[in-house]
């Protein structure tokens, strides 16, 4: 092959002009995702019962949908959070399930349970979960010379659709500001006093707010459209709205008993950026749709609506997702000016010939290209884990290439003409340089049929891997030789980079030699050695932490705050003020941006029940780590130790395991049984040995949260007698307290919803509730407390379920440890995976439970991969025995890892594994230029001795080369900060394990291959 493309140079020139094009264009047409294609098998079913208690969501509506969807096939587990007024079924598959699919069954399932839920219930919608469904882009308000009240209105009508025309945009959500409402504010005591009820005002309205069509009309030779209309067309229609006519016949006006006011709604968010008043604007793209270029587009449009609207208000971007993208391709391209810089440096002081060393560094952005091109067929896209792949790999790329080069040399050092030598010098080293690639992209077979979370999350970087060696191999064996004869030149020997190469070579060599004939008078020492290592790696395994992810930290905070339940509005928001106000103390560069409360919108679109008046969420943005710590060292010394508050905090950690719909920042334990009141004693008993045994004061518990409530005993006889029904009473309670809004002010293109509502002083207080009107016939009511009676009490403001049975949960934030070693300590402590003395089940969380199924897959993968390796080597060689010197290198490693991460500060997780499979396809292959070496030159030699330290020798350059390169290119993953140390770990286990197995095989390989001669067991 390779004789056929230096024989056929135009052909060469015109495949490589090919690919190179290919790979140019296909880099533009790539989708940029800031994360792969994860589809996580989580379905969400949301279900909305109005005005309905705890108790009877989870009786009419949790538990049937649960029964339904849990024979649906693929389901793992069924979790359901059940509230007032509220049901969320949240259903995991099997992972592999196919998510789509599996949605499509469970709407099936819930069409059979229709029927048997209540008529008020409303249609359940069925949610998938998808990271890249969170928004690509943050943007703030500010108004300038317009009333902060009507900048909600003013962009909704004038700043959304502008964005919305923007390719790609999705969806675009507001928090924030106020929005419009004609207020219909009834006033209890002149209700009575007309014997009305609530019910009268709002069947008025109902009746009277409408246009009808009434048909057509015929005059002369034209059918004229009629239209009945009754829709108000202003507010003073509303006020004049005769709602009943007295004996005398005298109307009674809505103004009698109302006030009608063009006001705004109650707020349930509000939202601030350093202080200020703000109303958010979130930005979601549609599916499959390049973020860098939505973002960009968006960007754009931010600047031309700012001049447009400069008068009225300041558009500012304090989020964007692509940014984070272009950061992570930055240092992609850091990486690979990096590696070619010092690519060039190494093989220039080792060959002593620059344009050797050129050709050899060309070959990194020319696999890159036509890396890019497979991608492209592969329907891959860009996105973190994909970069994560090339990153990694162009430390790889230039290994092959160096193999070549270095044999091509020795081709042309033993006298042979150039075509010759590079022909035969390339082929010579093919079978050896396809093999070692092999298994380097073998060990990631077994990821690919991984099914859990680790086998989705780095498929695409198994994929870019295996791609970039593959390309390196394309580029080593078919254009690196080709390039060498076509631009060919004689090496000065005497000039000076020829001169200090050949001596610093030859001193390695020297050197390497000596030690190595020192040692092949006893050449079990290396092997007892290799050996020792690997106990000693046994035991430093113990020392490491384990966490599912590596931790990173990133200069970035959320903040999450909890409030005492009933807390209102405006007090969350003075808290939030103040810390706002501690942050802008700390540094003025801080950015502040906080939401308080909750969007009722976005509860159906992103169901969750942590929501509500007494909630917040600050996301903070540190212009550098000092302030960061600074500020966390105020919030908790000024306000942390002071309030009554709950406290979450997240940003630092992987990006990615940041959107999975589980948390591994905390510890979570689950209580399970059948009494509730003896969950609750089992987990409040949990929570109390917590404390006592470990000091965590901190456990959050799902009883922390409970409502006091008012239930109305209603007295069925009597309401029998005066002809009312529950559901009609409580009705009339809702339109009191909670009002009803199921009408609409139209104007122009507007709709202003109205509603009809007791006024505040009318809401306040036991009487007025007691007092309150029901209506009994069209012109009479009695009071409530006729027929009912009140009963205080307290309710859980969730009921939490699993598979059927109801549960609780304990859960603590990870305070500077890691996941693995908290759960060590509560295990010490808790009876868990049994029944408890209440008969209680007493479980792991599931993060926990993903932690070591993840965890425990990637080991067996890297177990699996170990063994195709050797299958692979076993293969080529037609030997059984040889591969097993050859994958002890492997083995080798392992102390090098162990030592790495202890150094580096890392711990066990899903990256470092990651690494240690990637290395197993690595470590080898400097085994196997030394084994192939001895085979081809057995009988070449009669002294043993002599073929081991010149077959030592002779490979000892390329294999530095090779090793030295490979570990440089790893450097800027090793030693990067902050926001781009997400790949440390992952790095800092391929380079201990590289860099210690290197120095290890160079003396354990010879040796065990001297026994091996000498035993007859090495012959060809």
């Amino acid at each position: 092959m390779v004789k056929y493309f230096l024989e056929n140079r135009v052909t060469t020139t015109v495949l490589l002009s090919l690919l190179i094009l290919l790979g140019l264009i296909s880099l533009n047409q790539l989708r940029i995702e800031l994360f792969p294609k994860i589809s996580i098998p989580t379905i969400t079913v949301v279900t909305q019962y109005q005005n309905a208690s705890i108790e009877e969501v989870e009786l009419l509506v949790s538990k049937p949908i649960e029964e339904v969807v849990a024979s649906a096939e693929g389901v793992d587990d069924v979790y359901s959070e059940t509230m007032e007024g509220m049901s969320i079924v949240r259903i995991r598959l099997k992972w592999g399930s196919e998510v789509d699919l599996a949605a499509i069954a469970i709407r099936e399932k819930l069409d059979l349970v229709k029927g048997a839920l209540p008529i008020d219930v409303k249609k359940p919608i069925v949610l998938k979960f998808d990271p890249n469904d969170a928004p690509i882009l943050r943007i703030v308000a500010k108004n300038k010379n317009l009333d902060f009240k009507l900048l909600r209105n003013f962009i909704k009508k004038n700043i959304v659709p502008l964005i919305e025309k923007a390719n790609g945009v999705a969806t675009i959500s507001l928090s924030g500001g106020h929005e419009r409402r004609i207020l219909v504010e009834v006033d209890a005591s002149r209700l009575r006093s007309y014997g009305l009820s609530t019910n009268h005002i709002v069947g008025q309205i109902d009746a009277n707010n409408i246009n009808i069509p009434s048909g057509n009309l015929i005059v002369g030779e034209e059918e004229i459209l009629i239209r009945s209309v009754g829709a108000f067309q202003n507010v003073e229609e509303i006020n004049n709205l005769i709602i009943k006519t007295t004996e005398s016949q005298a109307p009674v006006y809505l103004s009698n008993i109302a006030k009608v006011i063009d006001s705004f709604k109650e707020q349930t968010s509000a939202c601030k950026i350093n202080e200020e008043n703000c109303v958010l604007i979130d930005i979601r793209k549609e599916a499959g749709k390049n973020t860098v270029a939505v973002s960009s587009e968006v960007s754009e449009l931010i600047q031309e609506i700012n001049h447009r609207f400069s008068n009225e208000l300041e558009l500012e971007i304090i989020e964007d997702k692509s940014r984070i993208i272009t950061s992570s391709v930055a240092d992609v391209a850091t990486s690979i000016i990096l590696s070619i810089s010092l690519c060039f440096l190494i093989l220039t002081i080792f060959t002593g010939s620059w344009p050797d060393a050129i050709l050899v560094t060309l070959s990194i952005p020319t696999s890159i290209l036509i890396v890019f091109v497979i991608m492209h067929f592969l329907d891959q896209s860009i996105n973190l884990m994909s970069l994560g792949g090339i990153a990694v790999g162009v430390g790889l790329m230039v290994d092959s290439s160096i193999v070549v080069l270095e044999s091509i040399h020795k081709e042309k050092k033993d006298g042979k003409e150039t075509f010759i030598a590079i022909s035969e010098g390339a082929s010579k080293i093919a079978f050896a340089l396809v093999i070692s690639n092999i298994t380097s992209i073998v060990v990631f077979l077994p990821n690919l049929y991984l099914k859990g979370l680790e086998g989705i999350i780095f498929k695409d970087f198994a994929i870019s891997v295996c791609i970039c060696l593959a390309a390196s191999l394309i580029v080593s064996l078919v254009f690196l030789p080709f390039f060498n004869l076509k631009f060919s030149m004689k090496t000065d020997q005497d000039s000076k980079i020829s001169r200090y190469s050949k001596k610093l070579t030859n001193q390695l060599e020297d050197f390497y030699i000596s030690k190595l004939a020192l040692l092949n008078k006893t050449p079990k020492v290396p092997i007892y050695f290799g050996i020792l290592s690997l106990v000693i790696a046994f035991g430093l395994a113990f020392l490491i932490p384990v966490s599912l992810m590596p931790n990173v930290e990133r200069k970035e905070l959320t903040v999450k705050l909890s409030l005492p339940l009933g807390t209102r509005l405006i007090t969350t928001v003075a808290l939030v003020e103040k810390i706002e106000s501690l942050a802008a103390a700390v540094d003025p560069e801080i950015v502040a941006l906080s939401k308080v409360g909750f969007e009722e919108r976005e509860l159906l679109l992103f169901p969750t029940t942590d929501f509500g008046l007494n909630r917040s969420e600050i996301y903070l943005r540190f212009p550098g780590y000092s302030s960061k710590q600074k500020f966390l060292e105020q919030l908790q010394s000024e306000v942390l130790l002071k309030e009554n508050i709950k406290v979450k905090f997240s940003g630092d950690g992987d990006l990615l395991a940041e959107v999975l719909p589980y948390s591994f920042q905390q510890v979570n334990f689950e209580v399970s049984g059948s009494n509730f009141d003896s969950i609750r004693k089992s987990v409040t008993g949990a929570k109390s040995i917590l404390s006592s045994s470990l000091g965590w004061t901190d456990v959050i518990t799902s009883f922390d949260e409970e409502l006091s409530d008012i239930r109305i005993k209603f007295d069925r006889a009597r309401m029998a007698s005066f002809g009312i029904s529950s559901s009609s009473v409580g009705d009339s309670i809702r339109v009191l307290l909670k009002g009803d809004e199921t009408n609409f002010y139209r104007i122009k293109d507007e709709e202003v919803p109205i509603l009809v509502r007791s006024s505040e002083s009318g809401r306040r207080g036991v009487n007025n509730l007691t007092d309150l009107n029901i209506q009994i016939a069209e012109d009479k009511s009695i009071r409530l407390q006729d027929f009912a009676n009140l009963i205080f009490a307290q309710s859980p403001r969730i009921v939490n379920r699993h598979n059927g049975k109801r549960v609780g949960y304990l859960s603590k934030d990870i305070e500077g440890k890691s996941l693995s070693s908290t759960y060590g300590d509560a295990v010490s402590v808790l009876k868990l995976d049994e029944f408890d003395e209440n008969g209680n089940f007493l479980d792991f969380g599931e993060n926990k439970k993903l932690l070591d199924g993840s965890v425990s897959g990637l080991g067996i993968a890297l177990l699996f991969s170990i063994i195709l390796v050797y299958m692979t080597l076993a293969a080529a060689m037609e030997s059984y025995l040889l591969p097993l010197v050859i994958l002890f290198s492997i083995f080798l490693s392992a102390f090098g890892i162990c030592t790495s991460l202890l150094i580096f500060g890392e711990s066990i997780n899903m990256m470092s594994i990651l690494g240690s499979i990637l290395l197993a396809g690595i470590v080898v292959n400097n085994a196997i230029l030394i084994v192939e070496f001895y085979r081809d030159e057995r009988k070449s030699f009669q002294n043993i001795d002599e073929l081991i330290l010149v077959g030592a020798r002779t490979r000892l350059i390329p294999i530095l080369s090779t090793t030295i390169t490979s570990l440089l290119g790893l450097v800027p993953l090793l030693v990067a900060m902050g926001e781009s140390s997400s790949q440390r770990s992952l790095a800092a286990a391929i380079f201990g394990g590289l860099l210690f197995s290197t120095i290890v095989s160079l003396f354990f390989v010879p040796a065990v291959c001297k026994i091996l001669i000498e035993k007859g067991l090495m012959e060809k």
